[in-house]
């Protein structure tokens, strides 16, 4: 197991050592005299063990360990939380991708029946584009090496009112009430 230099020295006696802690617990505006007045030892001996065993370094070292765990901790954690933020988008765009392609391959056969909403065209389109969004939501790398800065690779772009109006019309394309 590694030594830390905070962790008690050789010649360090037990005293010495719990001294040293109490130094550590009080933080970065510590002072020898604070552990004097704590521990009930005089002011000199507490100054001599300061120096003997180089308290100011090692808590110095200390602190930036420190610093570093709570920062990698904080790392980790934005980490997490943006892990997180991209598997609700790829849900979300996973929606509106199969909502789209829903929409499309749904208005297939009632453009052969009759004048349809959306021309045969944005029908494609609607299929490609809700294909394509399906396979970037799940993480197909040639769909997502094929977008551009977050555009769908089709050069669709979806906004919000549009996204919910194709999730609604895929559920209940003929507008029937439920």
């Amino acid at each position: 197991m590694e030594k830390n230099s905070w962790d008690r020295i050789k010649g360090e006696s037990y005293k010495a050592f719990m001294a040293f802690q109490v130094y550590l617990k009080l933080g970065t505006e510590r002072t020898v005299a604070q552990v004097a007045r704590e521990i009930k030892r005089s002011d000199g001996l507490v100054y001599k063990w300061s120096g003997q065993h180089d308290w100011i370094e090692r808590s110095t070292q200390y602190e930036e360990h420190r610093t570093r765990l709570q920062r990698e901790a904080e790392e980790k954690a934005d980490q997490e939380y943006w892990a997180k933020q991209r598997i609700e988008f790829r849900k979300n765009q996973m929606k509106v991708g199969s909502a789209m392609y829903n929409v499309g391959a749904s208005a297939l056969p009632e453009l052969r029946k009759r004048a349809a909403i959306l021309n045969a065209h944005e029908v494609a389109k609607l299929v490609e584009t809700g294909s394509k969004e399906v396979s970037r939501a799940l993480g197909d790398p040639d769909i997502i090496a094929e977008s551009r800065g977050g555009v769908p690779a089709s050069g669709a772009v979806i906004d919000a009112p549009f996204a919910q109006f194709l999730m609604d019309w895929a559920k209940n394309p003929k507008g029937q009430s439920e």
